[in-house]
């Protein structure tokens, strides 16, 4: 269980109450944190209406088995379903990309369970949270993160870069590795799968006491072996994301070409350029609905709201089949659990001089987690072309936060995709922290299989 009085001390002592002339809020704003709000900063409380309940530092949710998780929830029974007859009760709550998909097909349903807000991090995550509250700061004109320790960053955000931040830096766990699937799903109905590949990620930030290297000052630390399809076999990606995105210091991609067995530097490996793990059916930044550098475009906070998006997914994760879950226009209701939540909304409008397939982004951000759950994307002419949504399914055994997988629609392309579907039974976060050298481009030659 979470002591909050412990944590706001040890937090004290860490420099909760000195002066910093860069701090996010200041010593008075931050005492909020664990009062009335949650170390993350969600509202402690639960709303009026008591559909959406008080925070609860104490659950505790159990897994079957001692690695992979199972679903604790699989009894629950929805509350209500959506459909296009009673749409417009609920209308406020969803997402742009939710109600284009009603829009299109209408068979399209989603199920409402009771919330449970089961988003805990661990103590030394809600203290070093707490700690940056007051020390943690944006230069560079928002690329850079100055003093950021473990936990979120800005955990009463001032502006909409720093919610942007907050998702991307937001507690992963230490360590994480899952053998996953890619499928798209074109205007035929038929699902293709389109990748499979082996994922690890580590998190230096997490792991101070492991020699790093050069590696000490990366938020994340990415690698994907594919496995299939065959012309893709052998190869390896390996990203590594900085705490600092300002000129010279950004994301680095290295990719070994089995065909060619050499490793190259990856510059593309970012931005908009078409992901061929979904079979160019999104973009690399629509990695886990948003990632990397946030250089492209201009954020605002535009404020917060209770929103209906997936949620509690582990019946979604432990599939032993994936086929099960790919209907022929939409992600199978049946099998997806919704529920009500309150969400930070973040818009992203492309800068003056800056290139981007999409012109504006918006975002609907859990508020306990600070993982995106909802996104809205608009090309050049201000329409909706894409919605991607984080099927979120968190590490409960290790209390960090992650979705199972991502679901993006096409709809001019009138197709989805399906990111990163994690085969049953290797999803998880307690084996072993890979070594630091395994995220170094020598590793990749010397994994190359052909």
């Amino acid at each position: 269980m979470i002591n909050l009085k412990k944590t706001l001390l040890v937090a004290a002592l860490l420099g909760f109450g000195s002066a910093q002339t860069l701090a996010a809020v200041s010593a008075d704003e931050a005492k909020k944190l664990g009062d009335t709000l949650t170390p993350m900063g969600a509202v402690l409380a639960g709303n009026a209406e008591g559909t959406i309940p008080a925070w609860d530092a104490s659950l505790e949710l159990k897994s079957e088995d001692p690695v992979y998780m199972t679903d604790p929830m699989q009894g629950d029974k929805p509350l209500y379903s959506i459909t296009v007859d009673n749409l417009e009760q609920y209308k406020d709550k969803l997402s742009a990309g939710a109600l284009k998909l009603f829009a299109t097909h209408s068979d399209f349903r989603i199920d409402v369970y009771e919330t449970k807000r089961t988003a805990v991090a661990p103590d030394a995550v809600n203290q070093g949270t707490i700690a940056n509250a007051t020390k943690t700061s944006l230069v560079n004109d928002g690329l850079t993160l100055k003093d950021w320790g473990l936990g979120t960053p800005f955990p009463i955000p001032q502006n909409g870069i720093e919610a942007v931040w907050n998702h991307l830096v937001r507690w992963k766990g230490l360590n994480n590795e899952s053998v996953s699937a890619s499928y798209y799903v074109g205007d035929s109905g038929n699902p293709v799968q389109s990748s499979v590949q082996l994922v690890t990620f580590s998190v230096p930030v997490a792991a101070p006491e492991k020699d790093w290297g050069e590696m000490a000052d990366q938020s994340i630390l990415f690698r994907a072996d594919f496995w299939e399809p065959v012309r893709r076999a052998g190869e390896i990606t390996l990203v590594r994301d900085p705490s600092d995105f300002s000129e010279g210091n950004g994301r680095k991609a290295w990719q070994y070409l089995a065909g060619q067995r050499r490793v190259r530097r990856a510059p593309s490996v970012a931005f908009d350029t078409p992901a061929p793990s979904t079979a160019g059916s999104s973009t690399y930044d629509d990695t886990y609905l948003y990632n990397g550098s946030p250089e492209r475009y201009d954020w605002e906070l535009i404020g917060k709201q209770e929103c209906i998006v997936p949620y509690n997914n582990w019946g979604v994760a432990t599939l032993d089949d994936h086929q099960q879950a790919m209907g022929a226009k939409f992600f199978n209701p049946d099998i997806l659990r919704w529920e009500l939540h309150r969400c930070w909304v973040v818009e992203g409008s492309l800068k003056e001089g800056q290139r981007h397939i999409y012109q504006k982004r918006r975002y609907m951000m859990d508020e306990d987690s600070w993982h995106m759950l909802a996104g809205d994307l608009y090309d050049a002419r201000g329409e909706l072309w894409r919605a991607n949504f984080a099927v979120f399914a968190h590490s409960y055994m290790t209390k960090a936060f992650w979705s199972t997988t991502t679901v993006m629609y096409d709809f001019q392309a009138k197709q989805y995709n399906v990111n990163g579907f994690p085969k049953k039974d290797t999803w998880t976060q307690m084996k072993p922290m890979k070594p630091a050298n395994y995220y170094t481009p020598a590793a990749l030659k010397r994994s190359g299989s052909r």
